[in-house]
């Protein structure tokens, strides 16, 4: 592939080709255990590979209609596997870099009708990325990978938590339009837990209130 590449009177048509074959067999490498060793950068070429086919063809039809989608499917979950390994490590911001990549690459894929299934946002590797954030005290990072999972009104046992970290980190940061919108959403979401919302509803008034508007709210 590579030699198909460094031919200098490569016609444009061929070269968005071999970019594609390039991205399809060095994706390939960067998963393959017994050769990703020996080809320690092979994602990154395969990634590369990819940049300078898209800047020549935006609208993606080579692509698409030659069926090499599987090449960034490749990347996405060499990606994800990565920063599992760190996160089971506790190495915190290596699994930040891996899973925002791997869900950069799998946003693509769901922007571009690529993906196995309907969803709108890769939930889970929306979750872990914001996981590592978190865990990195990537507060702000945290926060855009939690609003994701938010804004689509994700719910269930495991989400829980992330909404109480969005409720309390918006109170700190003195932003009470999305300290309300998302303390609506988990009261309305985990209504059982309504002592809890109410705690934060408090501790938010506490903090962010002069005396005369916390006199103003107990009187009432």
């Amino acid at each position: 592939v590579d030699k198909w590449l460094a031919q200098p009177k490569l016609k444009d048509k061929d070269k968005q080709t071999a970019l594609l074959w390039k991205l399809s067999v060095y994706s390939q490498l960067s998963v393959d255990s017994s050769l990703s060793s020996k080809y320690p950068d092979a994602a990154s070429q395969a990634m590369d590979a990819f940049n300078q086919y898209q800047a020549m063809d935006p609208t993606l039809k080579q692509f698409k209609d030659g069926g090499f989608a599987g090449g960034i499917g490749n990347l996405y979950s060499g990606a994800f596997e990565k920063g599992r390994t760190a996160f089971n490590a506790k190495d915190w911001q290596t699994a930040f870099k891996s899973f925002s990549e791997a869900e950069r690459l799998g946003e693509f894929l769901i922007a571009n009708k690529l993906n196995s299934n309907n969803s709108t946002v890769d939930t889970v590797t929306v979750l872990y990325t914001g996981y590592a954030a978190q865990n990195s005290q990537m507060i702000d990072s945290a926060l855009k990978y939690y609003d994701k999972l938010a804004d689509i009104r994700i719910s269930g046992p495991d989400y829980e938590d992330i909404y109480k970290y969005l409720i309390q980190a918006y109170s700190q940061k003195k932003d009470d339009a999305d300290f309300k919108k998302y303390l609506a959403e988990a009261k309305e979401l985990y209504p059982n837990d309504a002592s809890t919302w109410t705690q934060f509803e408090m501790g938010n008034m506490t903090s962010n209130s002069d005396l005369p508007t916390l006199l103003a709210n107990y009187q009432k």
